[in-house]
């Protein structure tokens, strides 16, 4: 059976890509970003065409000899029908399909979930997937009992990701910049009174996974063409980065861009480590997967491997 695995379902900014396998084989893998030598490459309508086409060419395959299109994410629709539909017409595939499609539609959080727990070790083990967005919301936690997934929690609103994200602005760093954000946090050091104030912004509600943010304290900024030497001399932009972005913290602006940094490092640490350990209280299960955006921090990931409370650390490619 061949499969063709594609993200995204509908036009995305990043991270298209492509994996096609047969009977269980990984032929062909790619970003196409890989192929474009564009990182985070996006051209509308945003189909990852260079990947597909190379994985077809390679595998001597045509459309019609896939058996099951797999369709990552949620078209509006939210039918399989709809989402195959809309790709083939923006394509121009539809004509090399023979007979009728057969396919999935798998969410992102599912996709994520199931990219840790499928590749990790454990026949039983708790999925933390955290993300900056998805078509099926920001943040999945569960159990996977080696069958099935059974979620524990699911975020519908924005989420620790997203508060990452909202810091890594406040910097002055760009979209997809976070990993800066967790470098530079290792030359600074936490503030107390910025991280009682951040409290302020997002907390840990009382069932220990539940992320709230304060909308009032959060004003929709985004810093642009920022002085390196001087950081009082930029131009301000409103924008809306999933709803939030600048806090409005007086004298935030004239910190040490290290010490925020290390502050929201340490306050995002704090959050996940809360989260994992009532998660594994809760179950009793002390093994872990992670996956999404969030856990592309490695610091993160160091303080989740070292938690008495967790044995093990699964974490996909």
């Amino acid at each position: 059976m061949i499969i063709l695995g594609l993200y995204p379902v509908e036009p995305t900014p990043h991270d298209a890509n492509i994996c096609l396998l047969r009977d269980g084989e990984i032929l062909f893998a790619a970003e196409e970003e890989r192929l474009a030598r564009n990182q985070h490459y996006y051209t509308a309508p945003g189909d990852p065409m260079r990947s597909l086409l190379a994985a077809l060419k390679q595998a001597k395959l045509t459309p019609g000899q896939i058996d099951i299109w797999a369709l990552v994410g949620s078209p509006r629709s939210g039918s399989f029908e709809h989402a195959a539909t809309d790709f083939f017409q923006r394509t121009g595939l539809g004509p090399l399909c023979t007979g009728d499609v057969r396919g999935v539609r798998i969410r992102h959080h599912e996709a994520h979930a199931a990219a840790a727990v499928l590749t990790s070790p454990f026949d039983r083990c708790l999925y933390f997937s955290l993300d900056g967005g998805g078509d099926d919301g920001y943040a999945r936690i569960g159990v996977f009992d080696g069958s099935t997934f059974q979620d524990l929690h699911r975020a519908e609103d924005v989420h620790l990701a997203n508060f990452y994200s909202c810091m890594t602005h406040v910097i002055g760093f760009h979209e997809f910049e976070e990993g800066k954000t967790m470098g530079l946090a290792s030359y600074g050091t936490p503030d107390p009174d910025l991280y009682e104030k951040l409290k302020t912004v997002i907390r840990l509600e009382a069932d220990g996974m539940t992320v709230r943010f304060n909308r009032e304290l959060f004003q929709a900024e985004r810093l642009l063409r920022l002085d390196k030497y001087d950081w009082n001399n930029f131009r301000r932009q409103k924008v809306c980065c999933t709803g939030y972005t600048i806090p409005s913290i007086p004298g935030l602006r004239y910190m040490n861009r290290a010490d925020i940094a290390a502050t929201a490092q340490q306050l995002a640490e704090d959050i996940v480590l809360d989260i994992v350990a009532n998660t594994v209280r809760r179950t009793g299960i002390r093994h872990v997967c992670l996956s999404g955006g969030l856990f592309q921090n490695v610091k993160i990931n160091q303080k989740i491997r070292e938690m008495p409370e967790v044995a093990d650390v699964h974490i996909p490619m």
